[in-house]
């Protein structure tokens, strides 16, 4: 255990043995109180640092607790990452914890709204309109290039294609493509065609 000066700032530091110097193996505290793990050129209230391992926080606590993370700003919640225990799933949240924005059930189905998604992707609309949680939205840098739902099967060939086309001047249509074990998903034939305009074609 020492105190030094480094510069223009004073230090305490923890190193494992008498012949190892700052930072090796060490805990560094700056005069601003920043902490650093590891490293003495620490950028932030806590700076964790290895090059010969991997680097991991490790939260533990008893069976039948929650554990996780919470951040606040002004000593307001705007962030949670956390595991509930009562509903073993891990949550992330803006805001409260209990907002249930992002969720990860045991099975790995992900709930957006809910902390009870179905097998894969469920979104929940709570009744909050303005967010509109309820919607799954698309959106592409460019105009030209087709978006949409793709289907593989277990070996990885494309099925079926649910996809936006001819969007480069607003007249865009939904086209439903399919085929059987395509490479590409460029190789799937459009069967069905709903124009802007509302026709369809078959």
């Amino acid at each position: 255990v020492s105190g030094a000066t480094q510069g223009q700032s004073e230090v305490f530091s923890i190193i494992t043995s008498e012949d190892s110097q700052p930072p090796d193996s060490s805990f560094w505290m700056t005069n601003s109180g920043r902490i650093g793990l590891g490293t003495n050129s620490v950028d932030e209230k806590l700076h964790i640092q290895t090059s010969s391992a991997n680097c991991r926080i490790r939260l533990e606590t008893g069976d039948g607790y929650d554990v996780g993370i919470l951040g606040y700003q002004a000593s307001t919640q705007k962030l949670g990452l956390i595991y509930d225990d009562s509903e073993d799933v891990v949550t992330f949240s803006y805001g409260a914890t209990t907002n249930n924005h992002f969720v990860i059930d045991a099975t790995g189905s992900i709930g957006l709204g809910t902390k009870a998604p179905a097998v894969g992707l469920t979104i929940y609309n709570g009744g909050d309109l303005v967010a509109n949680r309820q919607n799954l939205t698309l959106q592409t840098s460019q105009n030209t290039a087709s978006l949409g739902i793709a289907f593989r099967n277990s070996g990885g060939a494309y099925t079926w294609n649910i996809y936006r086309a001819d969007a480069g001047s607003n007249n865009a249509s939904l086209r439903i493509a399919g085929g059987t074990y395509n490479d590409t998903i460029e190789d799937l034939t459009d069967y069905v065609t709903f124009l802007h305009t509302g026709e369809v074609g078959i």
